[in-house]
């Protein structure tokens, strides 16, 4: 029971954090932006003052999870804010359990396919859209979100 408690209330301390965290910017969805073979869908953080060639961390969720509970359970917006660089958040697109793909041919081959083509395709139009440096891409995860890259 207690570690029951002890989660709820993390979630809630996590949820409290993040509801009033000042943000300079917005989550915003991004519908087109290059191959996405199974219709993986995307949110993105820009904060307003991005370094020149920003990083971009990508936050896969958990099983379960959204992208909207990503951006709400982390800190990594207002860490943007702060140190000027770009968080892109995924959605899967497995609404039976909302898990990753992270074990079939597709998702394990280059430009095979799967959920992992269409988060490299976000990724890719990040770096265009706002001058991004390719060699400065992060990604961080829990559960199925941390077995990706």
């Amino acid at each position: 029971m207690k570690s029951i408690l002890e989660s709820s209330l993390t979630a809630l301390l996590l949820a409290g954090a993040a509801s009033s965290q000042q943000l300079s910017s917005q989550l915003t969805q991004v519908t087109d932006f290059g191959p996405n073979p199974r219709n993986v869908s995307f949110y993105i953080y820009v904060p307003r003052n991005l370094q020149k060639k920003p990083p971009v961390l990508v936050v896969p969720h958990w099983c379960h999870g959204t992208a909207q509970d990503a951006f709400n359970g982390r800190p990594y917006a207002s860490l943007g804010d702060q140190y000027g660089f770009i968080s892109i958040y995924p959605n899967s697109p497995n609404t039976a359990d909302q898990c990753w793909d992270v074990s079939s041919n597709a998702s394990l081959t280059h430009n095979g396919g799967g959920d992992a083509q269409g988060i490299v395709s976000m990724v890719k139009w990040a770096l265009q859209k706002y001058g991004g440096d390719k060699d400065r891409v992060f990604v961080t995860g829990t559960s199925s979100g941390a077995m990706y890259f």
